[in-house]
């Protein structure tokens, strides 16, 4: 007797491996435009503190911090003394969350991405709200306009390639 076999079947090797290979097929690893961003957050810590300790630590160790935060001085800018200081914390803040962001990128976790945006709008929005109080207790620098437009550029170029980029996904699983 012959074995009836239907000969408009497709063989069921050849779907499965069709299955295996349709699934998320791509780019994967820390390569392509992924290495930019590997640049950037390796960079980002390291820009931070040392923009913080050019800054910052002269205004400590010249007696300027002492000057604009004496009401008595006559160098005494109202105001001032505390956005320095908010300034410094919210950078160690940032620096920190940078460190963080490291660790998950170089380990691919799933967190990466979203935790990643997060950090980057709220860093935007920490450049945004502190050049507005700097502007209005000193006034208009052009430092201002160069410390929204930059990071405003990088954060959205960056999110747009985050959420759609087949690397991203494909990568960031653990």
């Amino acid at each position: 007797m012959m074995s009836e076999q239907n000969p408009f079947k497709a063989p069921e090797a050849e779907i499965d491996h069709f299955k295996e290979n349709s699934s998320d097929s791509g780019p994967e690893g820390l390569g392509g435009w992924l290495i930019l961003v590997a640049i950037l957050l390796v960079l980002t810590p390291i820009i931070i503190f040392v923009q913080v300790f050019m800054v910052h630590v002269p205004q400590f160790t010249t007696g300027a911090f002492d000057a604009i935060s004496d009401p008595n001085h006559a160098n005494h800018i109202p105001g001032l003394s505390t956005i320095i200081l908010v300034e410094i914390l919210g950078n160690i803040i940032f620096i920190l969350f940078y460190l963080y962001l490291n660790f998950l990128f170089f380990s691919k976790s799933i967190r990466f991405p979203r935790l990643f945006i997060i950090t980057r709008l709220s860093h935007f929005v920490f450049i945004i709200v502190d050049a507005l109080v700097v502007y209005w207790v000193i006034g208009f620098t052009e430092g201002n306009v160069n410390e929204i437009l930059i990071p405003l550029l990088v954060t959205f170029v960056l999110i747009a390639y985050l959420l759609k980029s087949v690397r991203v996904k494909n990568t960031f699983v653990n």
